[in-house]
């Protein structure tokens, strides 16, 4: 093997003795390493994945639980934007594709299927930009393929005609601006109202398509906001309420059209937000129920008008986002569910009322997001699906609810900072202690988990920023350290739990920022070095505790970003890289540390946001991938370092927000999970990969906030490096 000396340190220029030194040994060192061997199959998703409805920043392991902490409120299931539940369970009623974004708008195709349209652009992996059609078996109808050019906000189904509307300006391959008709078969049909703007609503009436939304021409004709359309080729009939302001929602019933929006004035009165339109005239109805805010929703069934939106009055009563009036004199009747906040969706059948929105309280019960209602009584059933955000489309078909929206989630749970998963089953435990605000950082040991954060109270007790819980029952054990500000990171070494953060005391002891304690009994060691700022990051390795954050000064001695202190005495090391800015991740491997974050240069030395350096001296080492952002995350495992973060380039190839570089070459590995958006965590645990942060999704599979990769295992010839004698 040919030993090379780096030239990017100017101090190899003319060397003094001790270098001379350094770089013997550094030759020795160099010349003793193996050659790098094939490597190891790359990490896999994992398919049965569990999903947050905030970011994740911490993860443990003890035995086969998994712990996750973070800034989230909710853990479910990764089911996709869309889901067909049982009507009587709420759970998924079979098999069903992943959507992979919102979900704006779903009608059921009258055998058991449901057409779909929103924001995404792929289904279970397919293609499938903004419509497609779910089969009533629960897959994907891989024939029906029309394709939109932007969002598709609304739908009317009618025989074998599926009518759309939207932002987009092509379907099919074919010029439809804002309107589109399709027939069973995915083939576009010649209907083209030729809107100027964007379709919001649409609904059927007898030989007729009515049309709602932002636009100020349709069909060649002008028509504000509202317009009635020829059911064969889209031109606009005579009718024209003339809206003055968008239309949002509208359903037909008979010589009757109920519409909704921003409006102030429609079929020449003054209406606000709801009207009621007589087919046979351009006229508003004499009915002026006059809510307070908007209306997004509106139902039919058996006489009855059902109203949802954000409005806490209308005709002149109290009603929190729900209301109902009868068809025939069109007055408010007593049903009040009484939701406490925004209602987006409606459908009605059968006596229930099924309700979609961003609600946490309706029909007396807590539900989030979406509800059944009994039709008279507005009493919410038992049917609870616990979406993990907003449902804004609704359609009943065959024997399912079609639920679609903003969730990435359904039958879930509450999970407040704090969650644990089984490692095997991929079941959420019961484990529910509750925190008050965020974790930041987690670890296990001995059948304790040690958590660390924002908080001051957990599990119903008070505990300022530190607490640890027995793994065994699940219980918060007596250890209250008492933290005076934040904890960011916690390491390990024998028994001793190293703690940084942006403290100064602990409990009354002064503590700035570093702290250490013996476990399990948590008793506060006399390790006291200080930093004068946040400590982000730490690793044990070499008899070192290397910490990086924003500091400038450790134990009063400059340095900046990057430091290493002794694990006996806390002492400050003569280690000193000083990266340009600041470190966010931290690991190492025998004696290489790898640092990742925002800086540009160690020890002005160009090193772009990720270095590997050298334990004992502090040079940076010939370790060069070139990232093109920042790393906000960093882990190593078997030789690989994992680094996460805002770039999207690492050695000039596509490496979304996350990547997998080779310890010994510095080389990209083939890993490549394109993550959606940034990446705040990574953790390893054992033989898993925890990933955390803003993304949504990843490889095109949804993940919002949460992924686990299953870490195969590494050929044991291949020895990490700095591990080799």
């Amino acid at each position: 093997m040919t030993a090379t000396l780096s030239t990017r340190n100017p101090w190899m220029a003319n060397p003094g003795p001790a270098l001379v030194l350094i770089w013997a040994f550094s030759l020795t060192w160099i010349a003793g390493r193996p050659a790098a061997q094939n490597p190891a199959p790359p990490p896999v998703l994992r398919e049965a994945g569990w999903v947050a409805d905030g970011r994740v920043y911490a993860s443990a392991r003890s035995g086969d639980t998994l712990y996750i902490g973070g800034e989230f409120q909710y853990i479910g299931p990764n089911t996709g934007y869309g889901v067909p539940l049982d009507p009587t369970s709420g759970a998924p009623a079979g098999a069903f594709p992943h959507v992979d974004g919102i979900i704006r708008c779903c009608v059921a195709d009258g055998a058991g299927g449901f057409y779909i349209g929103g924001d995404f652009t792929q289904i279970d992996n397919v293609t499938r930009n903004h419509i497609a059609h779910i089969l009533a078996s629960g897959a994907l109808d891989m024939a029906w393929d029309p394709g939109a050019n932007g969002t598709v906000w609304t739908m009317a189904w009618s025989g074998t005609t599926l009518y759309a509307g939207g932002d987009f300006s092509m379907v099919k391959g074919s010029t439809r601006n804002y309107a589109a008709a399709i027939d069973a078969g995915g083939n576009l049909l010649d209907w083209n109202p030729d809107a100027n703007n964007r379709i919001y609503a649409l609904a059927l009436g007898t030989n007729m398509v009515f049309a709602g939304g932002s636009f100020t021409n349709i069909g060649t004709q002008a028509r504000n906001h509202i317009a009635m359309l020829n059911v064969t080729d889209g031109k606009a009939l005579n009718w024209n309420p003339d809206a003055d302001s968008t239309v949002q929602t509208l359903v037909a019933n008979g010589s009757t059209v109920y519409a909704s929006g921003d409006f102030r004035n429609i079929g020449g009165q003054p209406r606000r937000f709801l009207a009621a339109l007589e087919i046979g005239s351009n006229n508003a109805t004499a009915w002026a129920p006059d809510p307070n805010m908007g209306v997004m929703a509106m139902a039919l069934d058996s006489g009855f008008l059902y109203v949802g939106g954000d409005f806490d009055t209308i005709a002149g009563e109290d009603r929190n986002s729900l209301a109902a009036f009868t068809t025939a004199d069109g007055g408010l009747t007593a049903w009040n569910p009484d939701a406490d906040a925004r209602v987006d969706a409606l459908q009605a059948a059968g006596g229930k009322v099924y309700v979609g929105g961003r609600f946490t309280h309706v029909g007396g019960q807590d539900r989030n997001n979406l509800a059944v209602l009994d039709a008279a009584t507005g009493a919410a059933g038992t049917w609870d699906p616990n979406p993990s955000s907003d449902v804004f489309a609704l359609a009943v078909g065959g024997s399912s609810v079609y639920a679609g929206g903003d969730f990435i989630s359904l039958n879930g749970a509450k999970r407040r900072y704090l969650a644990a998963l089984d490692a095997q089953t991929n079941v959420l435990t019961s484990w529910d202690p509750g925190a008050n605000y965020p974790i930041f950082a987690m670890g296990a040991k001995d059948g304790v988990l040690y958590v660390g954060g924002q908080f001051s109270t957990i599990a119903g007790e008070t505990r300022l920023r530190l607490a640890s819980f027995d793994v065994a029952t699940g219980l918060l054990t007596s250890w209250d350290p008492k933290a005076d500000h934040e904890v960011h990171c916690m390491a390990f070494s024998g028994s001793v739990l190293y703690v940084g953060g942006s403290f100064s005391h602990m409990g009354t002891g002064l503590r700035v920022r570093l702290a250490a304690f013996l476990t399990p009994d948590g008793e506060l060691l006399g390790w006291n070095p200080s930093a004068n700022d946040m400590v982000k990051c730490m690793a044990v390795a070499n008899n070192k505790v290397y910490i990086g954050g924003e500091f400038s000064q450790v134990n009063e001695q400059p340095r900046n970003c990057l430091a290493a202190l002794t694990e006996s005495h806390g002492s400050l090391t003569d280690w000193d890289p000083h990266p340009d800015d600041w470190v966010n991740g931290l690991g190492a491997i025998g004696s290489t540390v790898y640092a990742g974050g925002e800086f540009y240069n160690i020890g002005g030395i160009e090193q772009k946001y990720v270095a590997a350096i050298d334990g004992e001296t502090g040079l940076a080492l010939d370790w060069t991938p070139v990232l093109n952002a920042w790393v906000t995350a960093l882990a190593v495992k078997d030789s690989v370092v994992y680094a996460g973060g805002i770039f999207w380039l690492a050695n000039n190839l596509s490496r979304n927000h996350l990547v997998a570089i080779d310890g010994l070459t510095g080389d990209v590995t083939e890993w490549n999970p394109d993550s959606s958006y940034y990446i705040d965590y990574i953790g390893v645990l054992d033989d898993l990969l925890c990933v955390g942060g803003s993304q949504e999704a990843m490889g095109g599979q949804g993940r919002p906030h949460l992924a686990f990769y299953d870490i195969p295992h590494r050929d044991a010839a291949r020895v990490p490096w700095g591990q080799w004698e």
